[in-house]
């Protein structure tokens, strides 16, 4: 598949996440964040298991890498899934959106410290373009940005989820290389779902289902197949085709796309200084997965570029013709 494929891929992600901001809120009404996450997440592992099989012929996994799954299965599903899902309870989407966006930084300091990336000026320019985006995105809507007494507890759990999120691909690197995204997916899911089942079962087996509104099972739905079943293993296929320096500045695209898709639902309105945040974002994005790319090309080009007191080879053999 191609790269502008897989970037495709990833952009319809960011639209869907994005609009998990809001949609997710309705679930919260009724269900806990524990409970929430572990409904999705059973929903989908049949159909994860069904896309394995269809593919792959077996499900299969060795022994030896259940260790590695358990430890993503904690960090991505059981604890960041939820802490995700909570901080929506507990502090405003727009706080949380921004703090979680937070995430490609976590991932490329680590990369940093594992010595698997070196800073360059692109990336720690676009970094930097990145989140002054999303802060103005943030900060100069309507409701601008708070971080008060009463949204601390959710600001902190948004916090934590964002460094759990950008720590999430060193944990599937070495299984990325070996299993599919779906398999990777599926089973990530299906550990995960056992932590959650271990800490949220009993609260689980005590909803009435049959009482839920319809608005709470649209979100459990959404989340459960655009923002898991598509979204989590497109998410994981562009870590294995792309690597995480390329993938997680998507990260930067979800608070833009959560208010485009509150301006399209709710006839939210973007002000100048949003507008302005977003192109930092795109810039950013373009500057960390293109950077070092167009800085090479233009070191080429400058190498191979003739001085201007110097005639290229080509003009010297001609004059010489004449002469």
């Amino acid at each position: 598949m191609r790269k502008s494929t897989v970037d495709l891929m990833l952009l319809a992600v960011v639209l869907i996440w994005g609009a998990n901001y809001t949609i997710a809120k309705f679930g919260m009404a009724s269900l806990s964040a524990e409970v929430f996450t572990l409904t999705r997440f059973l929903l989908v592992i049949p159909v994860l298991a069904l896309l394995v099989w269809y593919k792959e012929k077996q499900l299969g996994i060795d022994k030896q890498d259940i260790p590695a799954f358990l430890l993503a299965s904690l960090v991505g599903i059981a604890l960041y899934q939820t802490l995700f899902v909570a901080s929506l309870r507990y502090t405003s989407a727009s706080n949380a959106s921004l703090l979680i966006a937070m995430s490609p930084l976590f991932t490329v300091l680590g990369s940093v410290m594992a010595r698997k990336e070196r800073v360059t000026l692109p990336l720690l320019a676009g970094s930097l373009l990145c989140v002054l985006g999303v802060v103005l995105i943030k900060g100069m809507g309507e409701q601008g940005l708070t971080f008060s007494l009463d949204s601390m507890w959710g600001d902190i759990i948004a916090g934590v989820a964002s460094l759990l999120f950008g720590l999430y691909p060193f944990t599937t690197t070495r299984l990325s290389q070996k299993y599919s995204a779906v398999k990777l997916t599926l089973y990530t899911s299906i550990f995960g779902s056992v932590f959650l089942g271990i800490y949220s079962g009993a609260d689980w087996l005590q909803v009435s289902w049959s009482e839920l509104p319809g608005a709470a099972w649209g979100s459990i739905l959404f989340a459960a197949y655009p923002v898991t079943a598509y979204s989590l293993v497109a998410w994981n296929y562009g870590m294995e085709k792309l690597g995480s320096s390329r993938v997680m500045p998507y990260m930067y695209l979800v608070p833009a796309a959560a208010i485009v898709v509150a301006m399209l639902w709710i006839d939210e309105k973007m002000n100048g200084w949003q507008w302005l945040g977003a192109a930092l974002i795109l810039g950013g994005v373009f500057l960390v997965r293109q950077g070092n790319m167009l800085l090479a090309r233009l070191k080429k080009q400058g190498e191979s570029a003739p001085s201007p007191n110097q005639p290229t080879t080509r003009i010297q053999e001609i004059q010489q013709e004449k002469i």
